[in-house]
């Protein structure tokens, strides 16, 4: 937390905060009311989604938000394990420390913030207020729900679950939002790494992704298929079907968090085997357009 704020204040520094979010940024470009506000609907927007469900535990402490300007600080920040890395991701959420820290110097520039923004702050309610802090989610969970939400359509004023696509939303000052460019690059990803899967792996897809339990195994190899993947994975759970899998998806969830999860208890609770799952997310994905 202190390394951050250093990093923030040496240059363009400016702040803003609201009931639950206070963002700092050194982006000369940055709106920080507006991205505050941004996480503010989208705080709600959470907490409906999930209403009845699941019970979400209480998180009254004000969430820390960092973006950066470069990618070169943000790097700092995360102890410069990136800087010769092919992978460099564009956000983090720091549970230990409860902490939201992200660069706008990256590829998709202003138009993929937003998503990016609305991925970290999904971390960050998974973990304290579905998870309660206690314990982290599988990988493959945590990162679907993340690029679910991320890749959820905002049309600067609601969210539309299930509809794939950009937030139109100005928190750079002149821009007028996105078109779901991100949302539509990982369906490409997911197309040409899923091919590449299937030629040199003979398990089912569904299957490797519920059985990446490390981190190294989900960043370090594949990470567009894990990525790509585990977003219409959530996406196929919620959404597949007139929504049939998502009321065992959200007791899987609730199984989950209190310690007693696992894929046999996915399977179990949506009522279908591996081969099934995996035929489901495929007639899904086939559906699922971008706005």
């Amino acid at each position: 937390l202190q390394l951050a704020e250093k990093l923030v204040r040496d240059k363009h520094y400016g702040s803003a905060e609201t009931a639950r979010y206070r963002v700092q940024s050194d982006d000369p470009r940055l709106d920080a009311d507006a991205t505050a506000e941004l996480l503010e609907q989208f705080r709600d927007f959470f907490e409906g989604f999930w209403q009845g469900p699941l019970e979400l535990e209480p998180y009254d402490k004000t969430s820390r938000v960092f973006l950066l300007y470069s990618f070169h600080k943000y790097n700092q920040l995360l102890g410069g394990d990136f800087r010769f890395s092919k992978f460099r991701p564009q956000g983090h959420y720091g549970s230990s420390y409860d902490v939201i820290s992200m660069h706008s110097d990256s590829a998709g520039g202003e138009g993929a913030t937003p998503d990016g923004l609305i991925h970290e702050a999904t971390h960050q309610l998974v973990d304290q207020t579905i998870f309660g802090g206690l314990r982290s989610a599988p990988i493959w969970l945590s990162e679907g729900l993340a690029s679910y939400f991320g890749y959820t359509r905002f049309d600067g004023e609601e969210f539309h679950p299930g509809v794939a696509g950009g937030k139109t939303v100005a928190i750079f000052r002149g821009s007028r939002g996105t078109a779901g460019g991100g949302a539509r690059n990982q369906l490409k990803d997911f197309h040409r790494s899923r091919k590449l899967f299937e030629r040199i792996n003979d398990d089912l897809l569904v299957e490797h992704l519920l059985a990446v339990d490390t981190a190294g195994g989900f960043y370090g190899e594949q990470p567009q298929l894990h990525y790509a993947g585990s977003w219409l994975l959530v996406h196929t759970l919620l959404h597949a079907e007139s929504g049939r899998f998502r009321a065992g998806f959200e007791r899987y969830i609730a199984l989950e968090a209190a310690g007693q999860g696992g894929p046999a208890v996915l399977y179990g609770e949506i009522g279908l085997d591996p081969d099934g799952l995996q035929a489901a997310m495929d007639r899904h994905v086939k559906k699922i357009k971008t706005r």
